[in-house]
């Protein structure tokens, strides 16, 4: 689960360089790398002169100190600080500060003194030779993380430095917050064309815990379309006009021609700024004519349902099922010419999202094979040893559990209970916190304990709910700690839907709103991502659509463009997606999500388990001249009931049906006995000509009884195991046609020899 950082590492670098990476000072890093606890101060001691830091006769600052997040202060003291030389970054490497009392370094001093918080993750950038705060833990008044977002003022002003680059002064003010700093809201969003709409643009009340946001008078305001033609990241959007704000930070616009557009607060310097808003405006509505001597026409129209007028509508144009169906077969093509000798593509978590792309496709992970080695035979015996998995192993073991789901595993198998059981236990779960902070691996772990009959009653289910839903903002939208996106709004939604189909409570409006703010984020293009549509920030936000029983055309957009666009309209006809950021390059994290997305489907994937073939008796009772066993193998056969005929991929074996009827082979029974050479005899090949699977409503699968038949052949014992899975050949049923011939060929020679001798004792007894 590292897309977070592959994915929003470029957008905080971005943010990062150009708000609170720019250093006004070039200092020496020192060489010393002592061990060290993290984050840690170094102060200049003032008792000594053999010190390799540099010392000062600063005798110390005192600042009003405050530190927000959300609702509550969590410092707000004045913080005497003495001037410190240098930082210890999140790795454990020491730099030298470039201000010796900034607003990081009194960060750092209440750090010491207070439990309700502590600095987690403190990054430094060579390139700036600057510091940027990430995370900060927040202990109180709840446990969490939030990264990403916090920003500073000094004496109700916004430094356009680094915050470990402002030089503070005696009895100077200072608030860090988390949060954007400015905001713009519309009116309405959508609305048609010649609609004049209001646009406000709001400051943030950093220092009021009644009065959240304020409006903020005489911004600049930027009007953009989506470029048609992007080099980059950097040119998204092209800039149409620029507006200002009154002195109550309003101005009202009205748009003359359709199309998406997004507006923004701005300035010359980047001083202030605001993440753009999404504006669709739509064509006029057609106004109906009439006239005073027209008569009303008879309504032909047969068919059922009332209202709706007379007249017919244009159809909204969607993407074909043929094409989507086509799409979803390419990605797993080209996912099975990614497959390794091992039964793995690429590494273990692409492989279990591989499974879950190909049970999305009803292919059982065990059919999917390279060198007679399948995805499942590689899944079954992957012990967590890939670097990726060892960062968060919280969050490796649900996916596993929906890998093995999708394979077919029924949910009681031991190695999806021995997954179950880690996760509940205090590796992952402690202190009602599951995992890494943030609702990443809370999603997906929901999805595995209730896929996997956890019962919603459960305490680490109601406190992974719990902790889902408090993520949610005012806006709707559901964030990686603290970082709105739609992909993790989308994937929260799918779980808390999973959640309420499996019995929990969960309020409507909480899908209502994640709606609202996903439809707010649709970009022009049909799909979501940052200026420009990517198949993850996609494919993930439909994950929330799909489980919500959306369709095509309930995301389509006034450019008649919608989700399945995006996904169709990106691929590569080698069948897989190119990072925007890196061309010619596979997009894997894109990629291996896509296919449930076009197909409609959502988390969990859960396939049928296979029943294995079956022995049992012919009747109870026992005695010689039985009519002996039979032996069921379940085939695909030709059926004359609803059926569709299944395309056999060149990269896939045929699938077996589960649900047709069986063949039924006679096995005689044996003698107890005997010396006679047996002779093999070999029955006719059974022929498939076409592979068709019949279509079943909710198809009632037996439980496999696994039964042994015992032989006593040439005073030896050997047990036979009819449920064992027959090894790979060149026809699936050729090992049990063989099995079945070769045990009928014993029986027929040890009987006709057992006769003989009868025949010739009693011939014998004749001439006594």
């Amino acid at each position: 689960m590292n897309k977070v950082y592959f994915k929003f590492f470029l957008p905080i670098l971005i943010v990062a360089a150009t708000f609170f990476l720019i250093s006004t000072t070039q200092a020496e890093e020192t060489t010393s790398t002592p061990e060290i606890i993290i984050p840690e101060i170094t102060e200049t001691p003032t008792s000594t002169a053999t010190s390799t830091l540099e010392t000062t006769d600063d005798p110390g600052l005192s600042v009003n100190f405050f530190l927000r997040y959300q609702n509550d202060f969590l410092f707000s003291k004045a913080v005497t600080s003495t001037a410190t030389s240098t930082l210890y970054d999140t790795t454990g490497v020491n730099h030298a500060v470039n201000a010796s009392s900034s607003p990081l370094t009194i960060l750092a001093d209440a750090d010491a003194f207070s439990d309700n918080f502590s600095i987690s993750q403190l990054d430094y950038y060579d390139a700036y030779q600057s510091f940027y705060l990430n995370c900060i833990i927040i202990t109180s008044p709840t446990s969490t993380s939030a990264c990403g977002n916090w920003n500073y003022s000094v004496n109700g002003s916004y430094p356009s430095i680094g915050m470990d680059s402002y030089s503070l002064q005696n009895n100077d003010t200072v608030y860090i917050y988390f949060g954007d700093s400015w905001k713009i809201t519309a009116s309405t969003s959508t609305f048609p064309i010649n609609t004049t709409t209001t646009l406000q643009t709001w400051r943030y009340n950093y220092d009021d815990l009644d009065d959240e946001w304020t409006p903020d008078p005489n911004d600049t305001v930027d009007i953009s379309v989506p470029n048609p033609n992007p080099t980059g990241w950097w040119d998204t959007t092209v800039t149409t006009t620029t507006l200002a704000t009154n002195a109550s930070g309003t101005i009202e616009y009205s748009f003359s021609t359709t199309g998406t557009y997004f507006a923004k607060i701005t300035s010359t310097d980047y001083s202030k700024w605001s993440w753009p808003i999404t504006l669709t405006v739509l064509p006029a509505p057609e106004t109906p004519t009439s006239t005073a001597t027209s008569t009303p026409e008879t309504d032909t129209n047969t068919g059922g349902g009332g209202g709706g007028g007379g007249g017919s509508s244009t159809p909204i144009p969607t993407i074909s099922s043929d094409v989507i169906a086509t799409k979803a077969q390419s990605i797993l093509n080209f996912l099975k010419t990614q497959q390794n000798a091992d039964g793995k593509i690429i590494d273990a978590g692409t492989t279990d999202w591989a499974i879950m792309s190909f049970g999305a496709n009803n292919q059982y992970a065990d059919e999917i094979t390279a060198s007679s080695t399948s995805l499942l035979n590689f899944a079954k015996g992957y012990n967590f040893t890939d670097e990726s998995d060892l960062l968060n192993l919280c969050a490796s073991y649900p996916r596993h559990v929906l890998a093995f789901l999708a394979s077919g595993m029924a949910g009681s198998d031991t190695l999806i209970q021995n997954l179950i059981a880690k996760i509940k236990s205090e590796e992952c779960y402690k202190n009602n916190k599951f995992g890494l902070n943030g609702i990443n691996d809370d999603v997906f772990v929901l999805f595995a304990l209730l896929a996997a009959d956890t019962p919603a009653s459960e305490p680490i289910v109601s406190d992974i709910l719990a902790a889902i839903i408090a993520d949610q903002t005012a806006d709707g939208a559901f964030t990686w700690a603290g970082w709105a996106s739609s992909d993790i709004t989308g994937a929260a939604v799918n779980a808390l839907q999973y959640a309420k189909n499996k019995g929990a409570s969960i309020d409507q409006n909480i899908f209502t709103k994640a709606k609202a703010y996903l439809k707010s984020q649709q970009l022009a293009d049909g799909g979501w991502g940052f200026g420009i549509s990517d198949a993850l920030t996609t494919g993930w936000a439909m994950m929330g659509i799909n489980s919500l029983g959306e369709e095509q055309t309930d995301w389509t957009n006034s450019q008649n463009k919608n989700p399945w666009s995006v996904l169709t309209e990106q691929l590569k006809t080698n069948g897989y997606y190119e990072p925007s950021w890196a061309p010619d390059t596979v997009d894997w994290f894109g990629t291996k999500h896509a296919v449930l997305a076009l197909l409609g489907k959502s988390w969990p994937i859960i396939l049928t388990p296979k029943p294995q073939p079956v022995a049992t008796p012919a009747n109870s009772g026992g005695g010689g001249g039985g009519v002996g066993s039979f032996l069921s193998i379940p085939i695909e056969i030709a059926s004359s009931t609803t059926s569709s005929t299944m395309p056999v991929a060149a990269t896939s074996t045929p699938a077996v049906a589960s649900s047709t009827l069986p063949i039924i082979l006679e096995i005689l029974p044996t003698p107890t006995s005997s010396t006679n050479e047996i002779f093999e005899n070999t029955l006719p090949p059974i022929s498939i000509s076409d592979i068709i699977k019949p279509l079943l409503l909710n198809p009632i699968l037996a439980e496999p009884v696994p039964v042994e038949i015992t032989e006593t052949l040439a005073e030896s014992e050997s047990t036979t195991n009819i449920t064992e899975n027959p090894p790979e050949t060149a026809s699936p049923l050729a090992p049990l046609e063989k099995k079945a011939a070769t045990t009928t060929a014993t029986g027929s020679a040890i009987l006709f020899v057992g006769t003989t001798l009868f025949l010739f004792g009693r011939l014998l007894l004749t001439f006594i």
